[in-house]
């Protein structure tokens, strides 16, 4: 039995990692999980493709996350026909590639198209369309999961159980992923194992190097941190560090913890907050304002995107309106993790 990811987000590897260590030691080597990642500028090697060519001929399952397009679904769709398949967060043509029991993806969306439940959920039939963006995409996510809560047989139950793994997906974490692993197993090829449900939690909080706790409020933390961090000299001076939500349920922070301790070292207080890519304007004015005062001295983002608006939309204006009211110092960090040393 084999399970063959492909991840276009490098954060998403530690707790595949994980899950395929833990795989191993559960079964023995009679369940296995090899994982790709995979960047869309970033042409894959011949023998990279031959490697992910092979996994996908002797996988049982095929999964991929943030893949949205390029070598590995065109491999998918040739030599992934029969498997069970699982898309995650992929385009329109991606997707309908889904397969998991009863529930084929292109076929759902065909078949309900002018069906009550696609009226229901208002915009289904937009997704075909490929100018959908990743927002829309969740909403639709979203309505079916309300829809499907109450259809529990056949493929409608298979389609409950593909949001179930986007559920796993999407909140991420080392048990999660482990979890929707074990889940699929025993759903659609008889293992006879336990597992637990997803793990859901907002995706905007503070957090901290130091704490075992995630913070959903700026007073909590700061009751916290002013323990923690203990100044003699007058006013706490804060930087606001604003992190990749998939980056800090993964526990790859190694980048915003250097910037911590050089920090602190130098008598600076911090802010380190987790966020999903479209909700950093939601969450600067739930961590930095308080009571319509700056608690910040400095912003600083390790994001991959901007603070708001783009393609995955969001107001921009008023963003930028947020920003001018808080008149502090803004500086972009980058994050060179497809640079090699040589570059």
């Amino acid at each position: 039995m084999q399970f063959t990811y492909i991840v276009g987000n490098h954060a998403f590897t530690r707790s595949l990692a994980y899950a395929a260590k833990e795989l191993d030691r559960i079964f023995k080597g009679k369940v296995t999980l090899e994982y790709f990642l995979y960047f869309r500028r970033h042409p894959m090697t011949a023998e990279q493709v031959k490697r992910l060519e092979e996994s996908i001929k002797r996988a049982d399952v095929i999964l991929t996350s943030m893949v949205f397009e390029g070598q590995p679904i065109e491999l998918i769709r040739k030599f992934g026909q029969n498997k069970t398949v699982i898309i995650h967060s992929g385009t329109p043509q991606a997707l309908s590639l889904t397969r998991l029991g009863k529930f084929n993806f292109g076929e759902f969306l065909e078949s309900v198209k002018d069906s009550k439940i696609a009226k229901a959920i208002g915009f289904l039939q937009r997704i075909i369309s490929s100018g959908e963006t990743r927002r829309e995409y969740r909403t639709l996510l979203e309505r079916l999961d309300t829809v499907l809560k109450v259809l529990k047989f056949g493929k409608w139950k298979d389609a409950g159980n593909y949001l179930k793994t986007m559920k796993y997906s999407t909140s991420g974490g080392d048990e999660n992923y482990l979890n929707m692993f074990l889940f699929i197993i025993r759903e659609y090829f008889g293992y006879d194992v336990t597992y637990k449900e997803p793990q859901i939690r907002p995706a905007e909080f503070i957090f901290h190097p130091e704490s075992s706790s995630c913070f959903y409020s700026v007073k909590d933390y700061l009751a916290w941190y002013k323990s923690y961090f203990r100044k003699n000299d007058g006013k706490l001076h804060l930087v606001g560090l604003l992190k990749n939500h998939d980056e800090v349920i993964a526990n790859d922070i190694a980048d915003v913890t250097k910037l911590i301790e050089e920090l602190e070292g130098r008598g600076v207080g911090v802010i380190p907050v987790s966020c999903g890519a479209t909700q950093a304007f939601k969450t600067m004015r739930a961590f930095f304002i308080d009571d319509k005062r700056c608690l910040i001295d400095v912003m600083t983002s390790f994001l991959n995107f901007r603070l708001e608006g783009g393609p995955l939309g969001g107001d921009y204006e008023a963003c930028l309106k947020f920003c001018e009211k808080m008149n502090v110092p803004l500086i972009k960090l980058l994050t060179l993790g497809l640079t090699s040393f040589e570059e």
